[in-house]
């Protein structure tokens, strides 16, 4: 029984939680256009109309003194309890309540982004979504596994049980947001991600991936920034020979650039960013060394041709690792 007060401070500790969780959030560069409160669903009386609803379809019944969705019904191994024996709603009802107010919301797709311990409730929220008369191909899981941080080649113990833990502010305090965000995308949802702190709080560019990339970009500055201080004009998109560029490493940053509208398009379709943090370390793989061999790959030149062909793929190059940077939610420094 709630005593006097109660609400109040339950709503006072929700708010300053909530803000905390904001905050976080705006650290990361993770903005939300709506935040949908799972009270509401208590509120306005869902949690009751989809129990109902259920049970219209002859998917609810009762067992010791708890409310079952049978799930065997839909094609699924075992039934789920959606209410205990105490008259409490498990995790399962509100979830599956969510779900179906998002899709009467009119969202062609929902995505569920969650982390492993989770992944044994999609199936049945799915499933019964589908019962309720909505299209359950439209609702898609993108699972995510634990993150280890590791340090001098040692896990980092942690225990939320003792309050001994790193926290994402923490974490980004110590090595930079695009940092952060560079090494947590660049694994595969469903692969286990070892969190390099000591690789992540290196600034040495040759070492640190996200840096890597970033002064690929930079370096297209830095060479434009020479080229116009010796007079040099900058070629438009029409204004050079391509054909000039016949060095096999050349031609091979040119495809690698080709790759990049592919690439976008399959990484979007299968819900798959870590294959544009690839795809940048690929590219800056082929560039970083192509710049570095001053002697053989000079931009600016005696041979105005030559230059302005090679201005236009230190062009091109900038305009992908940018594009593919921004798409990633990393900054395009233009020093380093």
């Amino acid at each position: 029984v709630d005593e006097p007060g109660d609400g109040l401070f339950r709503e006072l500790a929700h708010k300053e939680i909530f803000k905390d969780i904001e905050s976080t959030l705006d650290g990361i560069g993770v903005h939300f256009d709506v935040h949908f409160n799972e009270k509401s669903l208590y509120d306005d009386g869902k949690i009751e109309e989809v129990l109902a609803d259920l049970g219209e379809k002859g998917l609810i019944s009762e067992s010791e003194g708890a409310v079952w969705l049978t799930a065997t019904e839909l094609g699924l191994d075992r039934d789920r309890v959606v209410v205990k024996s105490s008259g409490e709603p498990t995790y399962l009802l509100p979830d599956i309540a969510y779900h179906r107010e998002k899709m009467k919301r009119g969202f062609d797709r929902v995505i569920d982004v969650q982390g492993a311990d989770h992944i044994e409730q999609f199936p049945f929220v799915r499933r019964a979504v589908g019962a309720l008369g909505f299209d359950e191909d439209r609702i898609e899981l993108v699972m995510h596994q634990f993150v280890t941080i590791t340090s001098g080649g040692e896990k980092v113990k942690q225990s939320t049980r003792r309050a001994t833990f790193i926290t994402v502010d923490e974490l980004v305090e110590d090595v930079g947001r695009d940092v952060f965000r560079f090494f947590m995308i660049e694994r595969k949802p469903e692969g286990h991600l070892d969190f390099d702190l000591d690789l992540a709080k290196d600034q040495n560019w040759r070492k640190n991936p996200a840096y890597y990339v970033q002064y690929a970009h930079a370096r297209t500055h830095g060479i434009e920034r020479r080229a116009r201080e010796e007079g040099v004009a900058i070629p438009g998109a029409d204004s050079f020979d391509p054909s000039r560029l016949d060095l096999p490493e050349e031609i091979e940053l040119i495809r690698k650039l080709g790759e990049f509208p592919e690439m976008i398009e399959r990484a979007a379709a299968d819900r798959e960013p870590h294959h544009v943090a690839y795809y940048l370390r690929e590219l800056a793989g082929l560039w970083n060394p192509y710049i570095q061999d001053g002697t053989r790959h000079r931009v600016v030149s005696d041979d105005a041709g030559l230059t302005g062909a090679r201005l236009g793929l230190v062009l091109a190059v900038r305009a992908v690792l940018a594009s593919g940077l921004a798409v990633l939610g990393l900054s395009a420094p233009e020093r380093m």
